[in-house]
């Protein structure tokens, strides 16, 4: 028997598989970009749209003019994406493919962060590999940083950044990770104003949390546990799998008594290891810590300071401009719009008002339910083209109701919540690029759940523990 770790050197192999194909993005899109510049190095017929607002921005940044004048003709304009190509301006004198190179380097960052993160919350070097694979190979990603000049990038890179913070805090329950959470979700909203929706959907689902845990987590609130100390409890899914992971660990002492002289005591040790880490539950970060830990109204109030500190450069000079800091001009008309051009184009801020004068609550409903089945599946499976990451984030969702993975069915409801204004605008605001960009990060890490699976599944020294029905590979 070899003391080889199968599942190491496979998670090796697919390491190096991210590798190759980060590289094979890296020299396409270097390629397409050269190709490009060598048709048109003008940038003023080179950048058309997004694109050319953000360079232009990115120009006044540059010549020092942070007056942030530009918001008068374009009011849904964040500043933090122009703010970077400014920088890399001022260090490349304007080089056109260093400014276009931006989205390249953050989709390469964006991927290297992933695997990280994933890696850290599954101690699975192949699972974090293989959706690391499936997002730099996304033709989405690749349109999106690309062609153009477009925020996307940044905004799934900051997204990738606020999920994990909250998958943290969920399961950690540190102040830290909740500060964290909305210092990112601030920098969200400077890339994109529909960063906005995440901050109100962060704080309606982790108030839904606290309550939780207030009334049906007293494991985590000492004062609840004092109080119910002499209650009988059930027995906790943590503690049953507790449980699984000592009889495993039992199970090798004896076979070790008994192994061959080629195991080494080493080899044991870390087998004995990975048994109590492998519980289900802990590839979610939920046992890692038995640090209890204290969040109070106080650390809440932080957050809200935070949040409203980072987004400063963006409300108050709305505020100066407008009297409104969230004044956004005419994309605020899709909420009560009824097409894209005459919400552009007409000469006032549409209201509630204006939509139901000429709708009733039957049409409403029929508007919110094609924007939901546009946003939740016709736009992914068409965005992916292959929708192979859609359908794994399908099966994960089901894993993680079936796993009873509780940090991700709060992750889920985080998304849905976020999604909604955007189902509701959908059928105006046609542009599939923008609910996407939304949804793409939240299917890597519910894809994860399934792919995890799916890998153990197939190892050759996997042990197979079963729990109400739900094969657990391990």
């Amino acid at each position: 028997m070899s003391s080889a770790n199968p599942r190491s050197l496979a998670g090796r192999v697919c390491f190096c598989v991210l590798a190759f194909a980060i590289g094979l993005y890296l020299f396409a899109s270097i390629r397409e970009i050269d190709r490009d510049l060598k048709q048109d190095s003008d940038w003023r017929t080179y950048f058309t749209k997004d694109a050319m607002h953000h360079y232009v921005i990115a120009e006044a940044f540059a010549s020092g003019d942070f007056s942030m004048s530009y918001e008068k003709g374009w009011p849904y304009r964040q500043p933090l994406f122009p703010l970077l190509i400014a920088a890399v301006m001022k260090a490349t004198n304007s080089n056109l493919f260093a400014i276009r190179m931006i989205n390249v380097c953050l989709i390469v960052l964006a991927a290297i962060s992933l695997f990280l993160i994933l890696r850290a919350f599954w101690r699975d070097s192949a699972t974090a590999a293989i959706i690391s694979i499936l997002f730099v190979l996304n033709p989405f990603v690749y349109d999106q940083s690309v062609p153009g000049l477009n925020s996307e990038p940044l905004h799934l890179f900051l997204l990738i950044c606020i999920i994990a913070c909250f998958l943290r805090y969920v399961t950690r329950w540190h102040w830290v990770y909740l500060l964290l959470l909305f210092f990112a979700i601030g920098l969200d909203y400077l890339d994109r104003v529909n960063g906005s929706f995440l901050a109100v959907s962060a704080f309606a689902v982790l108030l839904c949390f606290e309550f939780s845990q207030y009334f049906f987590g007293s494991e985590r609130h000492p004062c609840l546990a004092a109080r119910d100390a002499n209650t009988p409890t059930r027995p906790t899914k943590l503690s049953e799998f507790e449980t699984t992971a000592q009889s495993r660990i039992r199970r090798h002492a004896d076979l070790s008594d008994n192994a061959s002289s080629d195991v080494s005591s080493e080899a044991l040790t870390k087998e004995e290891a990975s048994a109590k880490d492998e519980v289900a539950g802990v590839s979610d970060d939920e046992t890692k810590s038995n640090t209890r830990h204290v969040v109070s109204w106080w650390h809440y109030a932080v957050a809200a300071f935070i949040l409203i500190a980072t987004t400063v450069p963006s409300w108050l000079s709305r505020l100066h401009y407008f009297g409104n800091p969230f004044y956004y001009g005419a994309i605020q008309n899709f909420l009560w719009g009824d097409t894209y051009l005459g919400s552009m184009d007409s000469p006032r801020m549409l209201t509630a008002g204006d939509y139901f004068a000429s709708h009733s609550l039957l049409d409403a409903a029929g508007r919110f339910l094609l924007g939901c089945w546009k946003v939740f599946f016709i736009i992914p499976i068409d965005r992916e083209r292959l929708p192979l990451l859609y359908f794994a984030a399908l099966a994960g969702i089901w894993f993680a109701w079936q796993q009873r993975r509780t940090p991700y069915l709060w992750l889920l409801l985080f998304y849905g919540l976020q999604m909604l204004p955007l189902a509701w605008t959908q059928p105006v605001n046609t542009t599939p690029r923008i609910p996407y960009a939304a949804t793409q990060p939240f299917e890597l890490f519910l894809a994860a759940i399934f792919v995890h699976w799916l890998w153990a599944k197939t190892q050759p020294d996997k042990l197979t523990e079963s729990r109400n029905g739900v094969s657990l590979i391990r």
